[in-house]
C-alpha cells in the first residue's frame, strides 16, 4: 500500500501545466503530497455555501431552525416582492436548491443570471435550478432564526474547534448587490491547510479527536443525492453539497475543489487564485483528481 510519487509528479506537471494551483493530498488525516503556496488564502467562491449547510446542522437538529419552514412563516421577501406560491418554499427547498424562486441575486455570475429560469415556471421542489437567490436567502434566515452572525457562529461553533490556524473574521464578509436583492452573499478566503481540516471532520462524520463537532445524522442528509443531474463527476446534489459515487465534493468558481472520499480516507483540495491564474474547468480537473487516484498503489 502506498503512493507512486512519479505518478503524483505527473499529476503535479498536469496541473502546474494548465494553472498556478495550491494542491494538497491527504490519507488518514496525513499529508501525502502538496505543491503550491498551502498558506496563501484564496477565495473560496461557492465552496462558502457548503461551510454554510454544515453550520446550519446544529441548529436545525436542535429545533432553532424549522428545516419545514416556509418563506411565508419565515416573514422572507426581496426587492421585487416573492408571490405566495413563491413564499411556499421551504428551508429545506433552499438547501436543495429547488425553492422555485428565480428572482436576482448577488455574487451571480454571467452565465446563471442568463439561465435563470421564468419567475413562475416552477413551484417548490420541482425543478432543480443553480440558484444563488437560494444560498444568499439562507445566510438570512440562518441570521434570522439563531439571532447570530453566521461568521462568528462558524468560527465558534465549527472552526476553532478544530483548530484552524489562520482564518480571521475578516477573511469572511458580506457582499450586497442592492439592485439585485437584500440577500446578501457571504465569500470566504481561506487557505488550503484550514479548508483540509473542514474536509477531514466531513470525511471523519463530524468527529474531531472524538469530539463531536458536526452530527454524523446532518452529514449523511446533507449528502444525499437529491437531485441527480447525470452521472458525471460530483454532478448530484444534495443540502448545498455535491456528489457521485462515494465521492464529495464542494465546488467553487474557477477551479476551487474540496474532494472527501471517506471510503478510502482521502481529501483532496484545490486551490486556485483566478485573478493571477487560469480558471480550471470541471474536466480539467476531473482529469486531475483521476491523476491523482491513480497514483495510489493498491
Amino acid at each position: 500500500m502506498g503512493w507512486s510519487i512519479n505518478k503524483l509528479a505527473k499529476a503535479k506537471k498536469y496541473s502546474q501545466n494548465i494553472s498556478r494551483s495550491s494542491v494538497l493530498i491527504i490519507e488518514n488525516g496525513v499529508i501525502v503530497y502538496s505543491w503550491g503556496d498551502l498558506k496563501k488564502k484564496y477565495n473560496l467562491y461557492s465552496i462558502r455555501k457548503s461551510i454554510l449547510s454544515a453550520t446550519y446542522g446544529k441548529y436545525i437538529l436542535n429545533k432553532t431552525i424549522d428545516i419545514n419552514s416556509t418563506l411565508q412563516k419565515l416573514n422572507i421577501n426581496d426587492i421585487n416582492n416573492l408571490t405566495d406560491t413563491e413564499r411556499e418554499a421551504k428551508i429545506s427547498d433552499l438547501l436543495k436548491s429547488r425553492s422555485g424562486v428565480y428572482h436576482p441575486a448577488a455574487y451571480e455570475t454571467k452565465k446563471m443570471k442568463e439561465i435563470r429560469p421564468l419567475r413562475g415556471s416552477h413551484k417548490a421542489n420541482e425543478y432543480w435550478y443553480y440558484n444563488n437567490w437560494d444560498f444568499n436567502t439562507l445566510l438570512t434566515i440562518f441570521e434570522q432564526e439563531t439571532k447570530k452572525s453566521f461568521f462568528k457562529t462558524f468560527k465558534n461553533d465549527i472552526a476553532d474547534k478544530i483548530k484552524m490556524q489562520n482564518l480571521k473574521l475578516e477573511d469572511m464578509r458580506y457582499v450586497y448587490d442592492k439592485k439585485s436583492s437584500i440577500h446578501p452573499a457571504y465569500p470566504f478566503r481561506m487557505n488550503i491547510l484550514d479548508l483540509a481540516r473542514f474536509g477531514l471532520l466531513m470525511e471523519n462524520n463530524g468527529k474531531w479527536h472524538n469530539n463531536s463537532i458536526i452530527s454524523k445524522q446532518w452529514i449523511q442528509e446533507s449528502f444525499k443525492k437529491y437531485t441527480i443531474l447525470d452521472n458525471k463527476f460530483c454532478n448530484s446534489y444534495g443540502y448545498m453539497w455535491w456528489s457521485s459515487k462515494d465521492i464529495y465534493c464542494a465546488r467553487g468558481f474557477g477551479g476551487q475543489w474540496l474532494v472527501i472520499l471517506p471510503k478510502l480516507n482521502i481529501v483532496i483540495v484545490h486551490l486556485v487564485d483566478i485573478k493571477k491564474s487560469n480558471r480550471i474547468n470541471t474536466k480539467e480537473f476531473k482529469n486531475l483528481f483521476f491523476k491523482i487516484i491513480n497514483s495510489k498503489l493498491l
